[in-house]
């Protein structure tokens, strides 16, 4: 007769005194202890998906290598969400086929679909940490599914002891919608939405990425060389059409910053808010609008020169695409750009200038001249 006990990460803690305090240590210091024990009974009763709306999903897993399509992501994340509370526990995860077909949305009722998905998953290899965002090198490589099984209408599936742990245990991690995930028509789109809740600011609703080098940006969204040699049609494909799907398909608004060298981009970032719905009897103004000390300093200098938040905003996600092309700096950082302006703004006579916030936008779109700046900040 084996002993009774817990089964974490593979180790078997058995009921006794000392035993059961390293268990409780644990669950008390994972952020789903409380999750864990309301469905404590109900993970005895086989498999029933999750009532979950959303997915914690590590970085890593979020910047995969996206070589798989969007029907495969979106089976991912709904998979994840369904094993999450059970990855310390359990190596094997259950769930109906027609609550998973559900979840999905997918009307089909031909299973060879999902069979072929998960055939997908199991064969898809990720490198992980690809963006290096935890500022610790650690390079790894597995696959989305380690296997999988359908039998009596049964989905069992199981991911690799490596990358369970690190699903579980993310130490940056991001929350993915699994009904907002449903509404894209491009896996591009679904990407970019991904990695920007990735970067978001969950406080302030805003963000933005470090530059991504182009070809790291291939890898992200699954684009070989071979494909869109041409920097116009990959920007257009790849960076303006999923931009545009996720702005009008949710919350967010993104804007690209380009980074060129000798006039040729080598490297994209996104910038990006959430616009949040209008305060209702039941919600708080400041859900709308963020204190001025949590903006960022671009918007905060704006708004205290006196430009509209929208406007300060604007410039802030637009950076110097905000500027005509012909007059943008080749060099230099974007707030000190901007603090030139308000700069040359404060040091205008009095009367020269009719609108002050009209002078400012023209200056920060034209680029006007401040040699006086570049003195003030030397001495």
């Amino acid at each position: 007769m084996g002993v009774k006990g817990v089964r974490l990460w593979g180790k078997v803690y058995s009921y006794g005194v000392l035993q059961c305090r390293e268990v409780y240590k644990y669950f008390l210091n994972s952020y789903t202890f409380g999750r864990m024990l309301r469905r404590s009974n109900l993970m005895l009763g086989g498999a029933v998906l999750k009532d979950t709306q959303e997915v914690v999903k590590h970085s890593a897993a979020i910047q995969i290598q996206n070589n798989i399509t969007l029907l495969q992501r979106r089976a991912w994340n709904v998979l994840l969400a369904n094993a999450y509370d059970e990855l310390p526990t359990q190596e094997t995860h259950q769930v109906k086929v027609a609550e998973l077909m559900e979840k999905l949305e997918f009307s089909s009722k031909n299973d060879e679909y999902l069979k072929g998905a998960l055939k997908a998953l199991v064969g898809c290899k990720v490198e992980w940490n690809v963006l290096d965002k935890d500022n610790k090198w650690e390079w790894g490589v597995t696959t989305l599914l380690a296997e999988a099984r359908i039998k009596d209408g049964v989905c069992t599936y199981a991911y690799g002891p490596m990358l369970r742990e690190r699903l579980h245990n993310p130490n940056i991690y991001a929350r993915i919608s699994l009904s907002m995930q449903n509404k894209f028509d491009s896996k591009h789109a679904l990407a970019l939405w991904e990695l920007c809740l990735d970067f978001l600011d969950k406080i302030h609703n805003y963000g933005e990425t470090p530059f991504v080098p182009l070809e790291r940006l291939r890898e992200l969204m699954g684009i070989p060389e071979t494909m869109y040699p041409q920097f116009k049609e990959f920007n257009r494909r790849v960076i303006k059409e999923p931009i545009e799907e996720v702005n009008a398909k949710t919350d967010f608004q993104i804007t690209v910053v380009y980074q060129r060298i000798n006039r040729q981009v080598t490297a994209v970032r996104f910038k990006f808010r959430r616009i949040l719905q209008l305060p209702t009897p039941h919600t708080k103004q400041a859900t709308l609008f963020a204190d001025l000390e949590d903006l960022p300093a671009v918007v905060k200098a704006l708004q205290e020169a006196g430009l509209a938040t929208q406007d300060a905003w604007k410039i802030w996600q637009d950076g110097f695409e905000y500027v005509e092309s012909g007059k943008r700096p080749s060099v230099g950082d974007f707030e000190t750009y901007i603090q030139e302006k308000i700069h040359l703004l404060q040091h205008q006579p009095e009367g020269k200038i009719k609108s002050k916030t009209g002078f400012l936008l023209d200056a920060i779109r034209k680029n006007y001249a401040n040699a006086e700046f570049e003195q003030v900040r030397r001495a």
